[in-house]
């Protein structure tokens, strides 16, 4: 699954991101489809 899109493949990442993007991955397909906005709503407010 690539849920970031209009990226490059060699653009560079943002000095800060929220988290690596490996890590983001695993955590998306970690989670079920109906629960991404509920546990992404949840991250970003902690």
């Amino acid at each position: 699954m690539h849920i970031i899109v209009g990226r490059a493949l060699d653009d560079p990442w943002p000095d800060t991101p929220a988290c690596p993007p490996e890590s983001l991955e695993i955590i998306i397909t970690e989670m079920s489809k109906d629960s991404w906005a509920t546990a992404g709503r949840l991250k970003s407010d902690s």
